[in-house]
């Protein structure tokens, strides 16, 4: 199973929601459009997942990227690297795992192979026009094991921190909630990081206090709570709601006059919760709209 589409009808952290989400396998190949792009965005991207999380990043097809960054850091210093790797590593083993079992890297190694990895695909979050296709991949002779380090990011995750980093909204400014949005809890745990801001938003996402109402509370620019907001979206953990929905609700008070209230800020307490996430609309919203590009 394919899918294909275009950058401009679907962003690079709805595209990841989706892999997230379905705990796909396979590989996401981004091509920044040549005509609208910078030169820095030339050529093909291909991103690799297992189970919904990113294992790996190249910008080629000869397997030989992660090999020649150990080698260009300095991190190994072995005149025969390949003949050594074939040698000691399964064909089916993340190179970076084998690696660090046989004493050549550190885990500090790893994680500093795949942050640089990371660095990477978070300027594909400023591509505003360009091609994707994501293949699904069963075959495990297929995966590039030799592009792995062993080290792994959920799709979520590494949308949330995409977003952070990103300087220009202007492509995704049809995508963020409105100001008036109600935001509402999807899920009372996870394992995500989040920054203060987004936890608070997450926190307190009552299905009753708008985003307007949160930046007032905050006392941050709305725009700031707009994208932050987007944020927590594409991650599973809160959806808006359009402010029709709310009047239905408001309709059943018996106050007809009655005035949202303003976001319960009480100080956090202990208290038994409920993991059973609640359906994501918004989700199902992102599929339908991306199927119907095809």
């Amino acid at each position: 199973m394919s899918l294909t589409g275009f950058l401009d009808n679907f962003s690079l952290a709805e595209i990841l929601q989706i892999i997230d989400s379905g705990y796909k396998s396979g590989r996401l190949v981004i091509k920044p459009s040549p005509e609208k792009q910078e030169q820095e965005f030339a050529g093909s991207y291909y991103l690799w997942f297992e189970q919904g999380k990113l294992v790996s990043v190249t910008n080629n097809f000869s397997n030989t990227y992660l090999l020649s960054f150990v080698e260009q850091q300095g991190l190994i210093n072995h005149p025969k690297l390949q003949e050594r790797i074939r040698q000691l590593c399964s064909t089916i083993e993340p190179v970076g795992l084998c690696l660090y079992k046989h004493g050549s890297l550190t885990k500090q190694q790893l994680q500093l192979i795949l942050q640089t990895q990371l660095e990477e695909i978070y300027k594909l979050f400023e591509i505003s026009f360009g091609w994707f296709k994501f293949e699904d991949i069963s075959d495990q002779d297929k995966m590039p094991w030799s592009e792995m380090t062993g080290e792994s990011i959920e799709a979520r995750q590494l949308a949330l921190n995409g977003l952070r980093k990103l300087t220009n909204w202007k492509h995704l400014e049809s995508v963020i909630p409105e100001s008036n949005s109600i935001l509402e809890q999807l899920v009372t745990q996870h394992n995500l990081k989040l920054e203060p801001l987004e936890f608070k938003l997450w926190k307190f996402a009552d299905g009753e206090t708008s985003l307007q109402q949160f930046a007032k509370a905050f006392n941050q620019p709305i725009v700031t709570i707009q994208r932050a907001a987007y944020g927590l979206i594409v991650a599973d953990l809160i959806e808006a709601l359009p402010v029709f929905d709310i009047s239905v609700q408001s309709s059943l008070s018996t106050n007809k006059n009655q005035i949202l209230p303003e976001p319960k800020l009480a100080t956090v307490g202990t208290q038994s919760v409920n993991t059973q996430p609640k359906v994501n609309n918004s989700l199902v919203s992102n599929l339908l709209r991306f199927l119907g590009n095809f």
